[in-house]
């Protein structure tokens, strides 16, 4: 509901009309968080603000027309908000009025001190891309469900799923600003995400072929970031982030830190020998560097030179299958390469032990989680072994076993 704004006087007031039915809600231009309710019978001033125990935002009210006026109506509401500790929010937020400045202290006051790293890099990325550019000159009071609902539409027909990302990222920054008296109801409540479907997509041998030639032609970063994604079967973010201090070539060992795993528990990735020679390749390039695929460049979502972002490959991707070869073939995704690998390894072991294991798809919850510390590199390089064998047979053009893919497809959860 758009609430109208006006410098409430005792003229003003007076003069406002008793609505025939229902209540009209009028915000003091001077004090934002002074509302004033006219009712049939009634003109009342009243706050919002954000009540911490019971989570959700409450009118707190301070007295009627014309039993008190305007000013001390403001000064009561200056009081009580000072009390709680917003004044400098109640004030206007003058600082704060941008949904560029709102941003920026969303991203400093929460999402860093809270958020892992790799969420921290999600909700960067949709507020540098999508949210600045398109509302961060917007007043944050101006900003409505309608102007929301009409961008989240638009992007949806391009990316549904990362769509949703946005809406999730813009309702965290919205509950933000509402904890802060900034506003007092969040717009994005009341847009449905769009709906999700689990994806069974599986490269199959003649895929692969097509993909991997295609991945071979692109720049040297691109070329060796696809060709891991697909041998070792790892996260996009955490093989896109991946710091060359975490590798020990002469091991032939990837320890991914807890600190960049989805579930928070560090993965050890055993490297067989064509993902190492990728390694060594890389290494060459950006060795001198802390990250494996650090770009000079300052591509689009970033604010300095640095590693590759993960949404990079992504768009990269997007583009690469708007043209022959790939173009010919059925739509696939970046998250794809890794359930054509988790599904090969299964059929070829037999196993959802070792799937599960070199996805590092472990249950936090159960008792054995955290009694079960060992690392199972043992069968992990086995099957990272047996899966880069085959792969390696079907880009040679050898006569292979055919698989049954589809009774062995792997449902792999959306990677970030």
């Amino acid at each position: 509901m758009s609430i109208s704004t006006l410098r409430l006087t005792k003229s003003v007031v007076e003069a406002l009309p008793h609505p025939e039915s229902g209540q009209t809600d009028y915000r003091d231009s001077e004090l934002q968080s002074l509302l004033l309710r006219v009712g049939a019978r009634s003109k009342t001033y009243s706050i919002r603000k954000w009540d911490g125990v019971i989570g959700k935002p409450v009118r707190v009210k301070l007295g009627k027309h014309p039993e008190i006026t305007p000013e001390v109506a403001r000064q009561r509401a200056m009081k009580l908000l000072a009390i709680e500790g917003g004044l400098a929010h109640a004030a206007g937020a003058g600082e704060l009025d941008t949904i560029q400045a709102l941003a920026k202290e969303f991203l400093a006051k929460h999402c860093k001190p809270k958020l892992k790293p790799v969420p921290l890099l999600n909700y960067t990325w949709v507020i540098d891309n999508h949210i600045i550019p398109k509302f961060g000159k917007m007043k944050v009071r101006e900003v409505s469900r309608g102007h929301i609902r009409s961008y989240f539409e638009t992007y949806s027909e391009k990316a549904a799923s990362q769509a949703n990302k946005f809406l999730v990222v813009f309702s965290s920054m919205m509950t933000f600003a509402l904890k802060r008296d900034l506003i007092d109801f969040n717009p994005v409540h009341g847009i449905d995400k769009n709906p999700t479907k689990k994806r069974r997509r599986v490269l199959s041998d003649a895929d692969l072929r097509i993909v991997c030639a295609a991945f071979d032609a692109q720049t040297p970063l691109l070329k060796h970031a696809y060709w891991l994604l697909l041998l070792l079967a790892q996260r996009r973010t955490e093989t896109c982030l991946a710091e060359w201090s975490e590798f020990d070539l002469e091991r032939e060992l990837w320890v991914i830190p807890e600190t960049r795993t989805k579930n928070g528990i560090p993965q050890t990735v055993p490297l067989p020998p064509l993902a190492k020679r990728h390694l060594v390749h890389l290494h060459d390039l950006t060795g001198h560097h802390s990250h494996c695929f650090w770009n000079d460049k300052v591509r689009r979502g970033q604010r300095e030179p640095g590693p590759n972002l993960p949404n990079y490959l992504t768009l990269h991707l997007r583009r690469m299958r708007k043209r022959a070869p790939l173009s010919d073939i059925e739509h696939f995704t970046v998250h794809d390469l890794r359930r054509t690998a988790a599904t090969n390894i299964s059929a070829l072991l037999e196993s959802q032990e070792a799937t599960r294991r070199v996805l590092n798809h472990i249950d936090t919850k159960s008792a054995t989680a955290h009694y079960d510390l060992h690392t199972y590199d043992t069968i992990k390089r086995k099957a990272l072994t047996a899966w880069e064998e085959r792969l390696t047979r079907v880009l040679r053009g050898d006569e292979v076993e055919e698989l049954d893919l589809e009774s062995h497809a792997v449902d792999v959860e959306d990677d970030d």
